[in-house]
């Protein structure tokens, strides 16, 4: 049994010597950017205007079927009937409320917010506004204004 130690220069040579040599080619891969606004208004407009065609569609189907649900109910006069309308009418409800609420979304989405436009805030209650410094020099200013008779 040979007993050879090999430096760890020689153990890479004969790495390298074996392997086969890859080629390192300078690809620079593009990060992944998000959707662009545009992109988010464009799917906005574009489910906006599924989503209501749709549902206009159902709310359209659901009057006619109220129609006939009336008809029947008037007819059959059981109260089974009767609920079974009011239950429909109430989908009926639901989904117009459905349009008015989508339409309430899609505002929020495709309308920017105004350049320098913040949001109003209102503080009640408040003693004192401002930072820890300010307090500090007002509470200063005041304690040497205040003369103490002991």
């Amino acid at each position: 049994m040979l007993n050879v130690k090999k430096s760890k220069d020689d153990i890479l040579s004969n790495l390298q010597a074996n392997l086969p040599i890859a080629q390192t080619s300078t690809v620079i891969a593009e990060a992944k950017k998000g959707p662009t606004n545009d992109d988010i208004i464009e799917d906005a407009e574009e489910d906006y205007s599924f989503a209501r065609k749709h549902i206009k569609k159902l709310i359209n189907t659901s009057d006619e079927a109220i129609a006939t649900m009336h008809a029947l109910a008037s007819d059959a006069e059981h109260p089974r009937a009767f609920e079974v309308l009011s239950n429909m009418i109430k989908s009926a409800a639901d989904m117009n409320s459905q349009l008015l609420s989508l339409q309430k979304e899609r505002k929020k989405i495709v309308q920017e917010p105004e350049p320098g436009s913040v949001k109003n805030t209102t503080t009640n209650n408040s003693i004192f506004v401002g930072t820890t410094t300010e307090l500090q020099k007002l509470l200063k200013s005041n304690s040497a204004n205040i003369s103490v008779d002991v």
